[in-house]
């Protein structure tokens, strides 16, 4: 919220953001376009549900820890009401409608799809290099899921969405919440037995 009080008064970072859109904007081409649409689809709620279906199976099958689907759960919760309290706190308003190319509801900061879009595939590379020996595809793994996120992000201020800052400090402040969830659940997990009594 801090953050996004700080960008709706910051005439520095709104000019920066304006002139960003506005470069996206003109070199947009259609195939382009087209090729963005389908990739913030990846965002979306449905590429959530699909996640969700996978993780559900999996637990069903005992090849997933209770421990970390709850995890995942509280990362997701605690990633969607961050962004809807944020969206009606700061009320910052989204690009200019002439410069959008698909339908938007609500404010612009955060952006809701790229936090649904760096929980889905950070939970999507930890889940696949569970059951990846080989180091150099679990890291293959993960800098695809990274490069997809970004991608994901940059649909969002091509198809005029949203400003540039939105997305940046969205996935920032995303990530880090994923990894004090993950610390929580390292500590958690990972507590010594107790003593054996020996009276």
């Amino acid at each position: 919220m801090l953050c996004g009080e700080g960008i709706e008064h910051s005439p520095a970072v709104q000019s920066m953001d304006a002139r960003i859109t506005t470069f996206i904007a003109a070199h947009r081409t259609a195939g382009l376009n087209q090729f963005m649409k389908a990739m913030t689809w990846t965002g979306s709620w449905l590429a959530g549900l699909s996640l969700a279906a996978v993780v559900i199976a999996l637990t069903l099958r005992h090849r997933l820890r209770v421990a970390a689907v709850l995890a995942l759960l509280a990362a997701w919760c605690g990633e969607q009401l961050a962004v809807t309290l944020t969206k009606a706190v700061v009320e910052r308003p989204r690009p200019p409608e002439a410069l959008r190319l698909v339908v938007t509801h609500g404010w612009s900061f955060p952006s809701g799809h790229t936090a649904n879009t760096v929980v889905i595939f950070t939970a999507t590379a930890a889940l696949l290099t569970t059951f990846l020996h080989r180091r150099t595809t679990r890291v293959v793994t993960w800098v695809l899921c990274v490069l997809t996120t970004a991608l994901v992000g940059f649909s969002r201020v091509e198809l005029g969405a949203h400003w540039t800052s939105d997305v940046a400090v969205t996935a920032v402040w995303t990530a880090f919440w994923l990894l004090m969830v993950s610390r929580i659940l390292r500590i958690t997990t990972d507590q010594p037995a107790p003593p054996i009594s020996r009276g």
